[in-house]
């Protein structure tokens, strides 16, 4: 389901005031969460990309875009913030964690993602399906 135009415009126009003077995470994150409740999962991915690109490094967002995702249950969306977290703190077992219970929810092979080696992915899939 798309929202209507004017649902569109007002979300574009709030994010045009709320933004004139700075781009603020909390802004762009509070939108793509109201467009996921009304089901407009590609309006809040093109918001989320956008937060990606243009507040703060570039890494900065990639956790709070795949923490909204995943609370929303859009585990196949949050892949693609999650996969460039593990590889920019491959140290950070969290990040690995998030992105293999994602990959498992959303029907992927936890063992493909980066970082993994063979025997440290089967254990973990054994204990996440536990």
């Amino acid at each position: 389901m798309t929202s209507s135009p004017h649902a569109r415009f007002s979300n574009l126009s709030l994010l045009a005031k709320s933004t004139s003077t700075s781009f603020n995470a909390a802004n762009f994150l509070g939108l793509a969460e109201i467009r996921l409740a009304s089901g407009d999962t590609p309006g809040a991915l093109d918001l989320l990309h956008r937060l990606v690109a243009v507040v703060g490094n570039p890494l900065e967002n990639l956790d709070p875009a795949a923490a909204l995702l995943e609370k929303a249950g859009h585990n196949a969306e949050a892949i693609e913030f999650l996969d460039p977290l593990v590889k920019s703190a491959p140290w950070d077992a969290s990040y690995r964690l998030r992105l293999a219970k994602a990959r498992i929810a959303a029907g992927r092979d936890v063992r493909s993602f980066a970082g993994c080696s063979g025997v440290d992915c089967l254990g973990l899939e054994r204990c996440l399906r536990s």
